[in-house]
């Protein structure tokens, strides 16, 4: 019996079928298949991911939230871990983000046609003051995702805070998570076709020498995921468990090779509880209930992948990004690895929300989805390097007794 290809494989299919499609139209002068058929595609594609974005975001960041449980509840346990994974996560973001700053590996690259959007600077309190939505229902109606972000941590913290009477509230965000996570699957069917004629516009209309600068932010992005690993994640360990960082990794090897290889955080964690209770020492209870977190909010390697690619689609289209700006991009790249789910394509319908936080033109997603599952393989490793990093942590620093409560949904 055969095996069909998978999702990741359709699509760098299209990537390379776009860049020869791309290059044909560009030699031969096809502007009419360009203007009526290539492009039509590409814009439909983008208005089907624009759709599902505001929905997706208020939902999976509610259901995100109301997964932890109550805060009251979770003990001093439950609150290191979660203030270790966001400290992470923004640290990824801000890793990603300099570095792509610094190695600049969408300049010059200056993409044709690209008109960089005029943005008004701000000072930071302004900045806060703005992303506070005084009508939450203006804020969804016009696509604000900073203020759809407030208002959906506000009720997620609500709905925790009530507990078994919100049920019914927390069982509705559940049932709509997965129904937009439907919707991204049924979106991300036709995404071959699409990256096929997205990069096709952008090598007609540029040429070959667009695709270099895609060369250069993998190499940042894997950079990037070296230093969070070996220097975050080692330090970490070094200073709260005296334990060398090169020791942590070869404990934890087997895990960030299945990981790498399988591009899942799901299918990695027996491993991760295997080396977690064999190889690092830390109790069962400990383990399980720190990785049964992590799986739900830890992504740093996604927060990387986020900001790194943010930040290289503004150089190429030859957008200089302001300091609030960053600071958005730091606050909207962790908080959309957050609520990303463990499925295929949701990274690429979150970066979305985190291009359109700081007004980058989404065209050049089709760049980043044909080299996704590359990107992705290595930032899942960096997941699971986090998440049993914080078991670590946690188990150095937390003298709870084994016998204590420890609550976690699933």
């Amino acid at each position: 019996m055969k095996k069909s290809l998978g999702l990741s494989s359709k699509i760098f299919i299209g990537l390379l079928a776009g860049i020869l499609l791309g290059l044909i139209i560009q030699i031969g002068q096809f502007n009419s298949v360009l203007t009526y058929i290539i492009q039509p595609i590409g814009t439909i594609f983008l208005n089907l991911m624009k759709m599902v974005i505001v929905p997706l975001i208020l939902c999976t960041l509610i259901s995100s939230m109301t997964h932890v449980g109550d805060m009251n509840r979770l003990g001093m346990m439950g609150k290191k871990t979660l203030v270790y994974y966001m400290t992470t996560t923004l640290l990824a973001a801000f890793i990603g983000m300099s570095l792509s700053l610094i190695m600049k590996p969408g300049v010059g690259i200056l993409l044709a046609n690209a008109e960089a959007p005029v943005l008004q600077t701000t000072n930071l309190m302004n900045l806060i003051v703005d992303i506070i939505p005084s009508n939450p229902f203006k804020a969804l109606t016009e696509g604000n995702t900073l203020q759809v972000i407030i208002f959906g941590a506000f009720v997620g913290v609500a709905i925790n805070s009530l507990g078994e009477k919100a049920n019914v509230a927390k069982l509705l965000f559940n049932n709509f998570s997965d129904i937009m996570y439907k919707i991204v699957s049924m979106i991300m069917r036709i995404t071959p076709i699409a990256v096929c004629a997205l990069i096709a516009d952008v090598v007609a209309t540029n040429g070959w020498s667009v695709l270099v600068s895609l060369i250069r932010l993998i190499l940042v992005i894997f950079i990037a995921c070296l230093i969070q690993c070996f220097f975050v994640y080692g330090m970490s360990a070094k200073i709260f468990a005296k334990m060398s960082p090169i020791t942590f990794v070869k404990n934890i090897l087997p895990a960030q090779m299945l990981s790498f290889s399988t591009a899942s955080s799901a299918a990695t964690l027996p491993v991760s509880l295997k080396c977690a209770k064999e190889n690092l020492g830390i109790k069962q209870e400990v383990a399980q209930f720190v990785l049964n977190i992590g799986s739900t909010i830890n992504m740093d390697g996604g927060a990387i992948y986020q900001a790194a690619c943010a930040v290289f689609i503004a150089q190429i289209y030859g957008i200089q990004l302001t300091g609030s700006q960053l600071v958005i991009l730091l606050i909207t790249a962790s908080l959309a690895s957050i609520g990303a789910a463990a499925i295929p394509g949701t990274v690429i319908v979150m970066m979305t929300m985190v291009l359109s936080s700081i007004g980058l033109p989404l065209e050049a997603i089709a760049l980043i989805a044909g080299v996704d599952r590359i990107l992705d393989m290595m930032t899942t490793s960096v997941n699971v390097t986090g998440d049993l990093s914080a078991c670590l942590f946690v188990s150095s620093t937390d003298n709870t007794p084994a016998t204590d409560e420890l609550i976690v949904e699933a």
